[in-house]
């Protein structure tokens, strides 16, 4: 509309198509750069949305540090996809993520439960137990304490002995190992799962450069969502990853401080299909 209304030049939508198939094609050497320096990065998040592709459920994936974003779409939400995407998995990386059972799956230098997350369900089971079940907020209260104590280090915190590091690591023992009421199922159940998880709750006070959460994870996918409430769906999976594709160089353009319009036209010049 604008280009038809404001400049004069119609264009159709398959023409809209046409361009966009092929400057996904021009832009895939870059894009597959990116996936490379993904596989070498020390820290990653990984996060996972549902996406319609002509009335179908499929999901969009993102892996994503603060200088890079890898975006694809596939059919499923399992396992399958990450080993496709990363047959060797992030052996350098600590995979930051929201608990997915595949996240784990994948052979990784460690793992960081998002905190952001975490507190979600601790405030659901303080809320469903009121005052009845102390454990809920002294867990709140570790994890809050925690991510201060992050805001505070600078980098030679990480490799020396720290005092109130190692009292927060005393406490989540105690927590994990808690007798909880047997009448409060809900923190029983959330505790014997970290319990099994334990030495992926503060990781991110161990390594300078892993945060407490995931949410430059869900910033990356978020545009997904946007594009479809204003167009509905993808017509097919070839599609959807061609926005995947352009969606993940102008994000990691965008996260270095560079031109993503410039970006873009040194890709249309030079790249080839």
């Amino acid at each position: 509309e604008f280009l038809r209304d404001v400049m004069g030049l119609p264009l159709s939508t398959g023409g809209i198509y046409n361009i966009l198939q092929r400057m996904a094609k021009k832009a895939t050497p870059m894009y597959n750069q990116i996936k490379t320096k993904i596989e070498q990065a020390s820290f990653v998040g990984a996060d996972e949305t549902g996406v319609n592709i002509n009335g179908k459920n499929h999901w969009a994936w993102t892996w994503q540090n603060d200088k890079l974003t890898y975006i694809l779409c596939a059919a499923t939400r399992g396992y399958q996809t990450i080993k496709d995407a990363f047959t060797y998995g992030l052996p350098n990386a600590v995979l930051v993520h929201d608990r997915w059972p595949c996240h784990f799956q994948m052979d990784t230098k460690g793992h960081q439960i998002c905190c952001a997350h975490l507190l979600r369900d601790l405030n659901y089971i303080n809320e469903l137990y009121k005052d009845k079940c102390e454990w809920g907020k002294d867990f709140k209260a570790l994890l809050q304490d925690a991510i201060h104590l992050k805001k505070e280090f600078i980098n030679a915190d990480y490799y020396y002995p720290n005092i109130k590091r190692q009292a927060l690591f005393d406490k989540l023992n105690q927590l994990l190992l808690f007798p909880i009421d047997e009448k409060h199922g809900k923190s029983k159940t959330l505790q014997k799962k970290l319990l099994a998880k334990r030495e992926c709750i503060l990781y991110f006070l161990v390594q300078p450069n892993v945060p407490s959460d995931n949410n430059g994870s869900e910033r990356a996918i978020r545009n997904i969502k946007v594009k479809q409430k204003i167009s509905g769906q993808f017509k097919s999976l070839e599609s959807a990853n061609v926005f995947a594709i352009l969606r993940s160089i102008i994000d990691t353009t965008t996260k270095t401080g560079n031109s993503v319009l410039n970006a873009l036209h040194l890709i249309a010049t030079f790249g080839t299909e």
